[in-house]
């Protein structure tokens, strides 16, 4: 038998934006919370701050976007079966 892969979840900094990865059965997404002033699409972070809260998602090295809640546990529920391309698609819809 062979043993399957584990998954991991990694913190990452691109730019200014720091974020965790989550490695699904092919592929991964990323998740960053940050102001909701802020674009983690941008180059550069203002300095406006709201102190509220936005959550982003990114698959793979695409842009970053604005999806339902239901994705995060999506991707915890699926990542070990599904591709993170697969997850994607089920939550855009």
């Amino acid at each position: 038998m062979i043993p399957k892969k584990r998954l991991f979840t990694e913190q990452l900094t691109e730019l200014w934006v720091t974020f965790m990865r989550y490695h699904c059965k092919e592929g991964w997404i990323d998740r960053c919370i940050i102001d909701s002033l802020l674009n983690p699409n941008d180059l550069f972070k203002t300095n406006a701050v709201s102190n509220v809260l936005k959550t982003w998602y990114r698959l793979n090295k695409g842009t970053w976007q604005e999806m339902n809640k239901e994705l995060f546990s999506s991707i915890h529920s699926f990542r070990d079966v599904m591709s993170a391309e697969d997850i994607w698609n089920k939550q855009s819809k």
